[in-house]
């Protein structure tokens, strides 16, 4: 796997695909710090969303090759807009279960029409 992390006076970033942090399952943990380009990429910020990406394809066995991309102006990552973190879905499972343990406890409350009937 070859990454670009670029580079310019004040920051850092390290450019991998949307898909990538979907896979490792941390897209939900990235920072608004990190950009996203037009094409989805999703530039890391150098700080703690490269680091924890690394942390993910080391933990998996993977050690990228990363060429640098350096510029002595400003960046065109700092123009992109801010990453914004998919907000975590509940499992099916878990949303059916919560679901059917809801129902049964209304059932719980709600008194059988003929229990208090008058005789």
């Amino acid at each position: 796997m070859n990454l670009i992390f670029y580079n310019d006076p004040g920051h850092g970033w390290l450019a991998v695909p949307k898909g990538l942090l979907e896979g490792l399952g941390i897209a939900g943990s990235i920072s608004p710090w990190s950009y996203v380009g037009p094409d989805g990429t999703v530039y890391l910020e150098e700080d703690c969303d490269a680091p924890k990406a690394l942390a993910a394809l080391q933990s998996i066995g993977v050690k990228p090759a990363i060429s640098d991309r350096i510029t002595n102006g400003q960046s065109f990552i700092r123009s992109l807009p801010g990453y914004v973190a998919p907000k975590a879905a509940k499992p099916l499972f878990t949303t059916l279960a919560a679901n059917c343990i809801a129902q049964q406890q209304a059932s719980l409350f709600e008194p059988d029409p003929g229990e208090f009937a008058l005789a």
